[in-house]
């Protein structure tokens, strides 16, 4: 079912910005942009990236499954890791 989105930017400028998709879409564009996101973080470059979830088209943004953004997360020795 076609009812997710995903949306990767920076400060700068939109990367990906997706129409509706399936969330296991979703999920892969999260995967595959992962390293990039940490290279972008390193770089202060302040990325962003969100999955919404149950989204009745291209124009709602239903539930926010994932919101990764620069300030909630921290790069040690290369790995990625959530700030509480």
């Amino acid at each position: 079912m076609k009812n997710c989105m995903f949306q990767y930017a920076t400060r700068h400028r939109i990367l990906v910005d997706t129409d509706l998709i399936t969330q296991d879409e979703a999920q892969k564009f999260l995967d595959k942009n992962r390293q990039d996101f940490i290279e972008r973080l390193n770089k202060d470059e302040e990325p962003q990236m969100c999955v919404w979830i149950n989204c009745e088209n291209s124009r709602d943004y239903g539930e926010t499954l994932y919101d990764w953004c620069a300030d909630d997360f921290k790069v040690i020795d290369g790995e990625l890791y959530q700030r509480v």
